[in-house]
């Protein structure tokens, strides 16, 4: 029944997407019971690869639909989530979870940039770019699974891409 929900949730969320904001009872809906249903499932230690999966899906089509308007509930799941990425019990565990963060990344190329001004640079939020950063680093290990650390490295490659793109837009005399 769990897994019937988080599907259901997730075609609500993938087909109203910020529609969600013009009815604030749904809204906090999602951004109370969904994402602390979400956190508590993350909390546990279950080594239900399907509810995994399921969870993860619901919880990155919330953070392209609606992430930006709940910063303090992303605030609280991504660190779990990081730490349920580095301290999964399996390699096929890993893959599963840097498979569905790699959505993040692959749909907003400018993610770890946008983390890094909504979270890093205000001293109200912990520094989750960096945080991410940090994991993706440490997942491109070539000890790693392969299929984690080509993920991993694909994060690496993004962020370095759209940094220099973003630089690459500044004029020189700028930099002067």
């Amino acid at each position: 029944t769990k897994i019937l929900g988080l599907e259901l949730i997730n075609i609500m969320v993938e087909l109203v997407g910020r529609l969600f904001l013009k009815h604030p009872k749904l809204l906090n809906m999602i951004s109370d019971s969904v994402l602390k249903s979400i956190a508590l499932i993350l909390e546990t230690n279950t080594d239900d690869i399907l509810l995994m999966d399921k969870v993860l899906k619901v919880y990155t089509s919330i953070i392209l639909s609606l992430g930006w308007f709940l910063p303090r509930q992303i605030e609280l799941t991504l660190p779990r989530l990081f730490d349920k990425l580095c301290n999964a019990s399996s390699p096929q565990f890993q893959a599963i979870i840097i498979e569905r963060l790699s959505l993040l990344w692959m749909r907003e190329p400018s993610l770890f940039i946008n983390l890094f001004v909504r979270y890093d640079c205000s001293f109200d939020f912990q520094d989750l770019s960096s945080k991410f950063l940090d994991v993706m680093v440490e997942m491109s290990d070539p000890s790693k699974d392969l299929n984690v650390s080509i993920f991993a490295l694909d994060a690496l490659s993004t962020f370095i891409n759209n940094v220099h793109s973003q630089i690459s837009k500044v004029d020189e005399e700028q930099f002067d």
